[in-house]
């Protein structure tokens, strides 16, 4: 999957351009690169958002929960080995 390495490149040379050349300019690219990473890691491995009161209840006593989506994914790829299909994420040939 190229989606997690551009990322991580894109918000460092954010990062970058904001260190070689700071201005007011350069900030936004870098807050968006930033919010696009954490956007990620909230759908796909830990859920960082928590706007109810039960949420924040369960995040102060218990922690980080994994995101609803990755329980997804992890329950349809067990599903898939115990059934002998193939996964549901083939790695794609170029």
């Amino acid at each position: 999957m190229a989606n997690p390495p551009l990322l991580v490149s894109g918000a460092a040379f954010a990062a970058w351009s904001v260190v070689m050349d700071p201005g007011a300019g350069m900030i936004p690219g870098l807050a968006f690169a930033v919010f696009g990473v954490l956007e990620r890691v909230n759908y796909f491995y830990t859920q960082l958002t928590y706007a109810t009161c039960e949420d924040l209840h369960h995040l102060r006593s218990k922690g980080f929960r994994r995101s609803h989506l990755a329980r997804d994914l992890e329950r349809r790829s067990v599903r898939a080995r115990t059934e002998g299909r193939p996964s549901p994420h083939p790695r794609r040939m170029a």
